[in-house]
């Protein structure tokens, strides 16, 4: 029996599940939604953690800015270069070293010409002589310099040493003016680079944040194929595909999350250097710190501030810096989400143009393209006391399934005159669909009709939440939130506990023979589309 596809509406053989024209598979299309968003916890964690964004526009017009890209883009540059890459200068120590490769201390100095950015490594406050020097080694730090000033930069190095100026702490002097080649360092970019970097909308800027945005694509490529996979093995039974289908369509669906995740790292880094995502970001802050201050008022919101704050940093910090921490990532974050948010969003624009979909559904698309955004978040920070793929499992989870859950949560609870509390209680049911990874509609409807079943719902536990949250100075929906999830968790840790496990390294071999298959399919494909339009 013939189909067409939803998407392009092509005419399509009985059992073709994918179409060969757009790639499109309504199948695994749900799944997908979840992987791609989680990413973006990734690409905030990117931002904040290996770039210092906030600095590319510091100084008065912007002139400060590109020495901060300068230290960004060669780090980066030796990171992909596969070497062991230490950002040392993030603490801001007096002639620390800006970052350390290889064992090996390097300080970045990019300024507008070749004498200004020697000069640099001259401070008056050092008497004129070489500030930078290794403290374990005793030897200077090298001089990181604009790729196009190198040369000019050696010849004034070296005009320095027979100066007397390159001098140690303990007054030994470096005598032989070779040794400025040992002591110079090209750098990988030009000094026009390292401006064009802060600053939106040209070549070099969008280069950068290309390369950068690979680390989440692949990322997500490999969330998105593992979801999705496992999803169409558990569903086998009832869809009838066959484990090369199987791979083949999650297969697709990492190509299109890489892909989105990709568009929106570009989109949020772009954003951040213009003053519009500046304001944004700033406006984000206020409210990240106030969430983050509500949340510190408890010890165990302490404790899951500092876990989420190791977790974004890969060490342990505690008290305000932790705070600090969380609040910069959630505003980075929050812009991230907004981004993702538009670039999903944009074919759900596109098909209410064209008249494929109505009013009504383009703004129901947008309510829950917004509501797992946010459980995607709030999923990853709850989870992110596990540790780090515990929190991107929890993003996963909330990204894809929180708007899902909350209209089931929305149909079981059916409203009496404790409205406000049947609203906490769907919070918590979120919260705990979160923490226990429930991923299907088979896991929830299980905890659902348990919790029917010996009516754990009721007005005495609403009486007990009101109460309970009933204080001197006002109303505390943190604590009732907390009595509505401890008196539910038993029924979802029950379902997690009846969870199938699948050990998808048993089938390496079969996985590398179907996905050098689909290469082969996809070639034709192109090759066949190509040809027919070159035909018409």
């Amino acid at each position: 029996m013939k189909h067409y596809c939803p998407n392009c509406g092509k005419e399509l053989d009985t059992f073709q599940f994918v179409c060969p024209s757009c790639f499109y598979c309504q199948f695994t299309d749900k799944f997908e939604e979840g992987a791609t968003k989680a990413t973006t916890l990734l690409s905030a964690q990117q931002l904040e953690c290996n770039t210092q964004w906030v600095k590319y526009k510091c100084g008065p017009n912007g002139l400060c800015g590109h020495g901060y890209a300068a230290e960004d883009l060669n780090a980066f540059h030796d990171y992909i270069s596969g070497r062991d890459v230490e950002l040392t200068g993030r603490d801001n120590s007096l002639y620390g070293a800006d970052r350390t490769v290889d064992g090996v201390q390097i300080q970045t100095k990019y300024c507008a010409s070749s004498k200004a950015s020697i000069d640099a490594g001259f401070p008056n406050s050092n008497s004129g002589n070489y500030a930078y020097w290794d403290t374990e080694t005793g030897k200077p730090q090298l001089l990181e310099v604009p790729s196009d000033q190198y040369d000019k930069c050696v010849a004034l190095m070296r005009e320095k040493i027979k100066e007397g100026k390159v001098v140690d702490a303990n007054g030994n002097k470096i005598t032989n003016p070779d040794e400025a080649t040992n002591i110079i360092k090209k750098g990988n970019y030009t000094y026009q680079q390292a401006k064009n970097v802060t600053k939106a909308g040209n070549i070099d800027s969008l280069k950068f944040d290309f390369e950068t945005g690979i680390i989440t694509a692949c990322s997500a490529f490999g969330i998105s194929f593992a979801i999705n996979l496992c999803m169409a093995l558990l569903s086998r039974d009832k869809t009838g595909l066959s484990l090369e289908e199987a791979i083949k369509l999650s297969y697709l669906e990492g190509l299109k999350s890489g892909t989105i995740s990709m568009s929106s790292h570009i989109a949020t880094s772009q954003v951040l250097k213009t003053s519009a995502g500046r304001y944004l970001a700033a406006y984000a802050t206020k409210g990240s710190k106030e969430i983050v201050d509500f949340v510190w008022q408890t010890d165990a919101g302490k404790k899951l501030i500092q876990k989420v704050a190791a977790n974004i940093l890969q060490k342990n910090v505690n008290g305000g810096a932790a705070k600090q921490v969380v609040v910069k990532f959630l505003r980075t974050n929050a812009v991230a989400q907004l981004a993702m948010f538009v670039v999903t969003s944009i074919p759900d624009t596109w098909d209410l143009l064209r008249g494929r979909i109505s009013g009504k559904q383009f703004i129901k698309n947008l309510v829950v393209s917004g509501t797992s955004l946010v459980g995607a978040t709030v999923g990853g920070m709850l989870a992110s006391k596990y540790g780090g793929w515990a929190a991107l499992g929890g993003a996963v989870v909330g990204g894809g399934a929180v708007g899902w859950a909350s209209k089931k949560v929305a149909d079981f609870i059916h409203k009496d005159d404790s409205e406000r509390m049947q609203k906490i209680v769907k919070a918590a049911i979120v919260e705990l669909s979160n923490d226990y990874l429930i991923q299907t509609e088979e896991e929830f409807d299980f905890c659902m009709k348990m919790i029917k079943s010996e009516g754990a719902i009721n007005p005495d536990l609403f009486k007990c939440m009101y109460s309970a949250g009933k204080t001197d100075d006002g109303e505390d929906d943190f604590l009732r939130a907390s009595i509505a999830y401890n008196s539910l968790e038993y029924y979802f840790g029950a379902s997690a506990r009846n969870r199938k496990t699948l050990h998808l390294n048993k089938n390496q071999a079969t996985i590398d023979k179907y996905v050098e298959s689909l290469v082969v399919d996809i070639e034709e494909a192109s090759s066949q589309l190509i040809e027919n339009n070159y035909t018409e």
